[in-house]
């Protein structure tokens, strides 16, 4: 289990809350995760081609630890974007973004 802060400018943007499945990718327990990220890491040891992503994108009210970590107040809005991937039906990982609110939208054209 992973919590991971990500930052642009020095600001504080995505809130990542990241399970990965030793079983399916054993190599996980063992790195660290400081010179590079997990989602880059999980790119390069698990093929792509053979995996599986759900998506389901959100909306919540930030708590207070979220809210201190992303620099934003208890309350404020979240935009969350929950990922499951398997690879071969083996799940690999399991993963919630939290991003503030303010920041994004989502627009669709039919």
């Amino acid at each position: 289990h992973l919590q991971c802060l990500h930052f642009s400018n020095e600001v504080p943007f995505i809130m990542e809350d990241r399970w990965i499945n030793i079983e399916t990718v054993p190599d996980a327990k063992q790195e660290r995760f400081v010179e590079i990220g997990p989602n880059d890491w999980l790119f390069q040891k698990v093929p792509w081609s053979t995996s599986v992503a759900e998506h389901v994108f959100s909306a919540t009210n930030a708590n207070e630890e979220q809210a201190e970590l992303l620099s934003i107040n208890k309350g404020d809005a979240l935009f969350v974007v929950q990922r499951r991937t398997w690879s071969q039906e083996r799940l690999v990982t399991f993963v919630r973004l939290y991003y503030p609110g303010r920041f994004y939208e989502m627009r669709t054209i039919m």
